[in-house]
């Protein structure tokens, strides 16, 4: 597989994170981000609130997203993606924050949120570079390849408003496209 085209600055945080972090030398990309929690069986996620970190790699020609809490370094999630098996899933709600990824085989939805933030613009930064290499890499799926790429939605609503540069917690719903026929 070929390294997915990180953009500079985002490359520059990668760099210092997997030196901080002591994160596998390959990786490609690693963020801030929460793990969100679903309420039960409902469609509601919340945010869990904890710091924790995403990073993007690949082990023996294998794509692997994992995710760590930072202030113990300690590994809670790895994932192997698999092309045809892992999706990115977009999810839309005000902040543009929460993503998903699931897998087809299984079923499993695990969701995200992220918590980069801007300090000398005291504000959160843009997530859409962050977005289109989670597709790319999750996917795997090249960018740039327009109408090939199909991004699966989840509509919500915000529960209440958050202050803190957290997620309000949401509720996700599927969109359906219904062909009439």
């Amino acid at each position: 597989m070929s390294s997915v085209e990180i953009p500079k600055p985002l490359a520059t945080l990668t760099k210092m994170y997997v030196d901080k972090y002591e994160l596998p030398s390959n990786t490609e990309l690693a963020f801030r981000a929460g793990r969100c929690e679903r309420r039960g069986e409902t469609n509601w996620v919340d945010p869990v609130k904890e710091k924790g970190l995403c990073y993007l790699y690949v082990e023996d020609g294998l794509r692997k997203l994992c995710y760590m809490q930072r202030d113990t370094k300690k590994i809670m999630d790895e994932k192997y993606l698999f092309e045809g098996d892992s999706k990115y899933i977009d999810v839309k709600e005000l902040s543009g924050q929460v993503w998903g990824l699931r897998f087809e085989t299984s079923g499993e939805h695990n969701f995200f949120w992220f918590q980069e933030w801007d300090y000398e613009k005291q504000e959160k930064v843009d997530y859409e570079p962050y977005r289109a290499i989670l597709r790319e890499f999750i996917d795997g799926e090249a960018l740039g390849e327009g109408d090939g790429m199909e991004v699966e939605e989840m509509v919500v609503e915000e529960e209440q408003a958050s202050a803190s540069g957290k997620p309000a917690s949401t509720h996700l719903q599927e969109s359906q496209n219904e062909d009439k026929e």
